[in-house]
């Protein structure tokens, strides 16, 4: 389960600035370890952070779809956001990282440009993973509306 925790840094003249991030507990080596899922930022309390979540910031990443045949409409729908969230959040880490490269200076080698094209790969296969679910969505729909 995600939970918002507070992270503390010093800053310069002993202010200390609050950082806020979505973390999960996860189990490593025997042991329970904090995976940060997402930096919210600045907030003045954990009140504020835990308000600018959205539902899908702490959805699971679907590794498969399965089958549609086995799921009903509300099951449909939510694979359709989890799908299309975890899309967006590959595309903001590619974006975030090419800024960072960009202020930095940074060239890419020929390795880190194909690993980037691999995750634009994969947000093309999930976007239309979604795709095709919200088309069998519809399916389902004009189906049940026939029916009637």
């Amino acid at each position: 389960m995600a939970y918002v925790r507070e992270k503390r840094v010093p800053g310069k003249g002993g202010k200390v600035y609050r950082y806020y991030q979505l973390v999960e507990g996860r189990r490593v080596g025997g042991k329970v370890r904090q995976h940060v899922i997402k930096h919210l930022g600045r907030f003045n309390s954990v009140e504020e952070a835990r308000a600018s979540l959205t539902v899908t910031d702490s959805a699971p990443v679907p590794s498969a779809v399965p089958k549609t045949e086995r799921h009903d409409e509300g099951e449909i729908r939510k694979k359709i956001k989890r799908v299309r969230a975890a899309a967006l959040r590959r595309r903001h880490k590619v974006d975030d990282a090419m800024v960072v490269a960009y202020r930095k200076g940074v060239k890419l080698t020929d390795e880190e440009w194909e690993l980037v094209g691999e995750i634009e790969d994969e947000i093309e296969r999930l976007t239309m993973m979604a795709d095709e679910l919200r088309v069998e969505l519809e399916r389902r729909r004009q189906s049940a509306s026939s029916q009637l």
